[in-house]
């Protein structure tokens, strides 16, 4: 019965009957009633249960019998809120933009590199309070969107010695921004496109801190905090706000990009380190031919653009193999002996496809030995390999190509892109 309370919003429903001292009572004994009847007849149940709500309960009943116990900073403080937690060093809340990979976040999976081909800074020194706003780009499905995600989140929590805290955005194409900014370009008008970006970044931040946490918190102890002109900045620390698919809308990234200094300046009203972040397939291009462009350009403490590429080495490929099909004899030898898969194997969003598809190949009865399973898959291992693009077609922004025709040639010139010629012969290629 509590727990259902729990779910509901409770305080707002009944705040009248709340302020009587019997009505609390009665809900400490359900909680204590509940407790004792679940352990008596489900240990093993009751034990999970408990570790994933204890604190919820506890939360609810302290706030319903004293709502001022409770503040913005205790509820930063507790991880069940959060939606993906590496290593206790990054926080992720609220939706998460990009799917994880099974294997989790592998620091090293892609080689990040810098306009000049040198190995990217993902997070530079502040300079009078602001940094510089790195811009995450590579090909469809190269990772660039987990590695905006955690990549400079871990770099500023080692600097910061402290949890990090990632809130996030993903732009769509219908944004009713993307119309306003259009018109704004056609008038010339720079400096008004520069307020409207950065009131609108801002704006967006603050709305995903809002959405972070549970409905009973959000009218009253997120709100009042928010609110709050003399806030308690250490409740958020350091964050980081990542806008993505920033490709969808390069007027805007061109308008955050020069209105740096005054969104930096916002943040800092409700933390106590901020880092911008932008991603996006074709997010390098805020600095090719374009209003205001020359002046992004000229000045790198802006910007700086992060070239996510092929995926490097074999650390993330062997924890996504053992993650994948584990106890099953697969080697990265035996999926890279194979011509005709080794290219999937560049790209990370296609080799966890074609991992997947494995797994889906060895999915036979338990009677059968899976060394024979794995003979078997070696006589024949191009089957795996032929649904990659299939899924690949459907698992990025291609379906958001209406046109059958278009999508097809877009989804066949990036696998060209995909089938490096000098990592596959032209006679091993897939048609």
């Amino acid at each position: 019965m509590l727990s259902a309370l729990v779910k509901l919003d409770a305080k707002s429903m009944m705040s009248s009957a709340l302020e009587d001292a019997d009505v609390i009572s009665v809900l400490e004994q359900a909680w204590t009633a509940t407790r004792s009847d679940v352990k008596r007849h489900w240990q093993a149940d009751w034990d999970d249960w408990h570790a994933a709500n204890a604190d919820s309960l506890f939360e609810a009943v302290q706030g319903l019998s004293d709502p001022s116990a409770l503040t913005f900073l205790n509820i930063t403080q507790k991880e069940t809120y959060v939606s993906y937690n590496h290593d206790n060093k990054v926080w992720v809340y609220g939706s998460l933009f990009t799917s994880i990979p099974e294997c989790g976040y592998v620091r090293n999976a892609q080689k990040l590199t810098s306009t000049t081909g040198e190995e990217a800074t993902v997070v530079d020194s502040m300079k009078d309070g602001k940094r510089s706003i790195p811009i995450f780009f590579g090909e469809s499905g190269s990772g660039k969107s987990v590695q905006a995600m955690l990549a400079p989140a871990l770099k500023l929590a080692e600097n910061t010695r402290s949890t990090v805290r990632v809130f996030s955005i993903s732009l769509q194409t219908e944004d009713s921004l993307d119309k306003r900014l259009k018109n704004i370009k056609a008038a010339s008008d720079v400096d008004r496109r520069n307020i409207l970006c950065a009131d609108s970044v801002v704006d967006s931040f603050i709305e995903e801190v809002r959405k972070a946490f549970p409905k009973q918190y959000r009218d009253t102890i997120v709100n009042t905090w928010l609110e709050d002109e003399n806030r308690n900045t250490t409740a958020l620390g350091a964050i980081v706000f990542i806008i993505d698919e920033i490709g969808k809308c390069l007027e805007l990234a061109r308008g955050v990009a020069s209105a740096r200094d005054a969104i930096y300046t916002k943040l800092a009203n409700y933390c106590d380190t901020a880092l911008l972040v932008l991603a996006g397939t074709s997010a390098a291009a805020i600095l090719g031919p374009g209003a205001g462009s020359a002046e992004i350009a000229s000045d790198p403490d802006c910007v700086s653009l992060v070239r996510v590429g092929d995926v490097q080495g074999d650390a993330y490929l062997q924890k996504l193999l053992d993650a994948t099909l584990p106890l099953q004899g697969f080697s990265l030898s035996d999926v890279r002996s194979v011509n005709f898969l080794r290219p999937y194997l560049s790209n990370a969003r296609t080799a966890c496809i074609l991992f997947e598809e494995l797994r889906r190949f060895t999915e036979v009865p338990k009677e059968v030995d899976s060394d024979k399973v794995l003979q078997i898959w070696k006589r024949l291992p191009w089957d795996a390999g032929c649904y990659v693009p299939l899924r690949y077609r459907t698992q990025n922004g291609l379906q958001r190509v209406t046109d059958a025709k278009a999508r097809e040639a877009i989804a066949r010139n990036a696998l060209k892109l995909l089938m490096h010629p000098d990592i596959v012969l032209k006679d091993d290629m897939p048609t």
